[in-house]
């Protein structure tokens, strides 16, 4: 398994290759970067395990993929990971079993982490997606129980805990118009992005087309308690 880099040239309008950067980690979204300098990504490797992939600074052709350790209950396949960073910390959100997510930490910039364990969320084998709103608020998008249900989880400003939560899609999407592996009526695969005081939240429906789903942020304002 290998990523391959390509730079658009604006002149010519082309993408051009600067060959493979990354091995073993297949990414999932966006590099976060990290308060070392450094970008870090998850994904799963080639045997469907957890993994981060750490840039060389900010050289983005040079990529050290590394593992994270799971508990034998995680039962990885497809273990899609979406990562988040604060300072030298990186939690990293994993699909798992037991119908739950799974969560791994680390205090060295991605190095090393904790043995991802099961946490209390909901979540079907289902690829989530983590971040930070401007409100100083983690996020989660992320699937409840199975994909008739997608769920927007936030914590309160500057916690690291999830503990409100509201749903996005809810119900059978529509019925897919071509048949497939694994394919079947579904909210899933989502990818959130804020900008202009607005959460935009894209994710697929049924595996064929793209729903957006776009959120005020002050909707999901959530205080300290008194």
């Amino acid at each position: 398994m290998q990523a391959e880099a390509f730079v658009l040239d604006e002149q010519t309008d082309r993408w051009n290759s600067r060959s493979i950067v990354m091995k073993n980690c297949w990414p999932y979204d966006e590099p976060v970067r990290m308060a070392n300098g450094n970008f870090i990504t998850g994904g799963q490797d080639k045997d469907g395990l957890p993994v981060v992939a750490i840039s060389h600074d900010d050289d983005l052709t040079k990529w050290d993929s590394v593992l994270i350790p799971y508990d034998p209950r995680l039962r990885p396949s497809f273990a899609e990971t979406s990562v988040w960073s604060e300072g030298d910390r990186v939690t990293a959100i994993i699909r798992g079993g037991a119908g739950v997510a799974w969560v791994a930490t680390s205090n060295d910039y991605g190095r090393n982490s904790t043995t991802a364990s099961a946490s209390n969320l909901s979540m079907p084998r289902a690829k989530a997606y983590f971040g930070k709103l401007s409100t100083g608020q983690l996020y989660l998008v992320s699937n409840l129980r199975n994909r008739d249900t997608l769920v927007v989880s936030v914590s309160r400003p500057s916690e690291q805990t999830l503990s409100r939560m509201w749903r996005v899609r809810h119900g059978k999407s529509i019925p897919p118009r071509f048949s497939g592996a694994a394919k079947g009526k579904q909210w899933s695969y989502p990818y959130g992005y804020e900008n202009d005081g607005k959460l935009y939240i894209v994710y697929s429906i049924g595996k064929e087309d793209c729903g957006l789903s776009v959120i005020p942020v002050k909707s999901l304002k959530h205080t300290k308690m008194p």
